[in-house]
């Protein structure tokens, strides 16, 4: 999908959602695996609800976005650790030749590094929201 084709079917989920609701019918739609949906939903809400769009900050704040190579991680069939069960393109390691607690806190490899500095603010494409 184009970026314009997967705004569209957030927005028709937010369009639907809002429609139930106005209907009477309160319900929680979770869209989980795109974390750009979180800042692409706040950046929506800023233009329809203000109000609304500081409470979804606060909560794309305290997810912290994607947990690929901190809260979650990949060992793959043949043993080669991931950031994730869909990050195929990058292996830390193979659990048959390295502990997996030694490859997963190795910081030596600079995009494992990356993934740890939860801490650090990043803007631009990946992060359209300044999040400071």
């Amino acid at each position: 999908m184009s970026h314009g084709e997967s705004r569209q079917v957030v927005d028709t989920i937010l369009d639907r959602t809002r429609d139930l609701f106005d209907r009477g019918f309160q319900k929680e739609v979770l869209t989980v695996d795109n974390h750009a949906d979180g800042p692409y939903i706040y950046l929506r809400l800023l233009k329809e609800d203000p109000r609304r769009a500081e409470e979804v900050m606060e909560l794309l704040k305290m997810n912290e976005g994607n947990s690929s190579g901190h809260g979650i991680g990949c060992v793959s069939w043949d043993g080669e650790v991931y950031a994730d069960q869909f990050w195929r393109i990058h292996s830390f390691g193979n659990v048959r030749r390295r502990p997996f607690s030694e490859i997963w806190m190795d910081k030596s490899d600079e995009v494992m590094a990356k993934l740890k500095e939860r801490k650090t603010p990043r803007e631009g494409k990946m992060c359209p929201v300044p999040l400071a």
